[in-house]
């Protein structure tokens, strides 16, 4: 039976719970489950939103998630996505505003930032510095097996180029290939308007050479760059992401909140 009215006394200073379930030290002693966890555990239910108004407990559901899987959960905070960096891009905000669809750009960017996360997160303990190399252990993972040598190739490639930077955090990583676009995009300004844009941009706002003629060849130059920005990279790192989900028992589940 419960506690009768009244039986429990607070004093003015006492405080319950806190404003965010991170925050919370009685969150895991105060959780009720009412079927979501089992729901979000399950790699066959497609349903992946938490939708839910402020306060409804989003937050605390997926801590008590990331708590009962442990090492198979893979938390990324938007704070960390180099979000504002992106949207502050003057080159991007430019090509944009010519018509550029930069849709494929933001695909790319979250493909890549989440297939990097699952690899650094299955090799972490291959990170530079240990004995056993991560292209080396790559290596012999697949020693055996000559067709899969092949398929990997370009993943030890890439690998291989970029080293260290493989295991940046995610908002190096995210401004890394930001920078790479801008770069090709600023390239594409200098070579159609002679100059970069920064050197540009207060004749490019005023209007002045940008003729039909040019705004529609930067406009096709630019969604071409775009569209194939990254790809081949992706495609190489992809191709190692596809070999280390075919384990069921290695499952990974990725949190943004």
């Amino acid at each position: 039976m419960g506690k009768k009215p009244g039986a429990y006394k607070f004093k003015n200073t006492d405080q319950i719970g806190a404003a965010g379930a991170e925050d919370d030290e009685f969150l895991s002693k105060c959780f009720v489950d009412t079927g979501y966890l089992s729901l979000l555990e399950d790699l066959k239910d497609h349903r992946q939103i938490v939708l839910g108004r402020t306060g409804s407990g989003k937050s605390a559901l997926l801590l008590m998630f990331a708590e009962n899987k442990n090492d198979h959960v893979i938390t990324v905070s938007p704070e960390e996505l180099a979000l504002t960096y992106v949207s502050n891009s003057t080159i991007l905000s430019f090509f944009s505003n010519l018509g550029v669809n930069l849709d494929p750009f933001f695909k790319l960017l979250w493909r890549h930032v989440l297939t990097v996360e699952i690899l650094s997160h299955h090799f972490s303990k291959y990170e530079n510095g240990k004995k056993t190399s991560l292209v080396d252990y790559i290596k012999n993972m697949f020693s055996g097996n000559s067709s899969k040598q092949q398929e990997i190739q370009g993943v030890i490639d890439y690998l291989e180029k970029w080293g260290k930077e493989f295991w940046q955090e995610t908002e190096y990583r995210v401004k890394e290939i930001t920078q790479k676009v801008e770069s090709d995009l600023d390239a594409e300004i200098e070579a159609n308007l002679g100059g970069k844009y920064s050197n540009v941009k207060g004749r490019i706002s005023s209007g002045e050479f940008l003729t039909e003629e040019k705004k529609a060849h930067l406009l096709s130059r630019g969604q071409d760059i775009i569209s194939r920005a990254q790809v081949k990279d992706l495609q190489k790192i992809l191709g190692l992401l596809s070999s280390v989900l075919e384990d069921r028992q290695k499952t990974y589940y990725i949190l943004i909140d």
